[in-house]
């Protein structure tokens, strides 16, 4: 069900109080009232919980509910499949040709990008693992302030509004872009991304 927040603020020591006995439950709402899916395994009468907290967005914006999604494993072999079922569709997710994707820290540095978003910028997976890739030194200085404001709406709403901008491709080409980013891990500074190249758009 809906754990209502007190009108759209962030759940209140009472209500946290309710789920204490659950190891990780509190941190779990807290974190998805500030704009995380959050998920959480746990073991309880001989069965193994996977539990998913989505937050839901008001009309302004805020985020006014959190919904519970629970899938029941009887068997730890069962979880434990459950589990990578979920991280293999992640996986397919971010992998799909659509879009560009890539993980970030706020420092600059690109962790993991998939093939859409290493074609588009003309560099390789081993690129990536030899930590060449830097968002803010892949970024025009014109188009810089446009990151610094992104930055500040995920660090307090845990998203940005998708913007324009430019990245300078692998060949010291500018590839025009439009790019949305939200929080990753609470507190660890991490992101994810899309980027769309729209250089065709542009020209057209």
């Amino acid at each position: 069900p809906p754990l209502p927040s007190d009108l759209g603020a962030p759940p209140n020591s009472s209500m946290l109080e309710l789920y204490t006995d659950v190891p990780g439950l509190p941190e779990a709402i807290r974190a998805s009232f500030a704009g995380e899916t959050v998920k959480i395994v746990r073991q309880r009468e001989g069965s193994g919980y996977l539990t998913t907290f989505l937050p839901r967005r008001a009309a302004d914006g805020s985020i006014d509910a959190i919904f519970a999604v629970a899938t029941v494993a009887h068997e730890r072999a069962l979880l434990e499949q459950t589990l990578a079922d979920l991280q293999a569709r992640e996986r397919r997710i971010f992998d799909s040709p659509m879009v560009g994707l890539l993980y970030w820290d706020q420092d600059g540095a690109i962790t993991e990008a998939n093939d859409a978003f290493l074609s588009m910028m003309g560099y390789t997976r081993a690129d990536v693992a030899h930590g060449k890739l830097d968002w803010v030194e892949m970024t025009p200085p014109k188009f810089r302030h446009l990151d610094v404001s992104a930055l500040e709406q995920i660090r307090s709403t845990g998203s940005c509004v998708p913007f324009e901008k430019q990245y300078i491709g692998k060949n010291g080409q500018p590839v025009d872009v439009l790019v949305g980013g939200s929080i990753w891990l609470s507190g660890s500074g991490a992101g994810v991304a899309f980027v769309v190249d729209i250089s065709e758009r542009k020209r057209s």
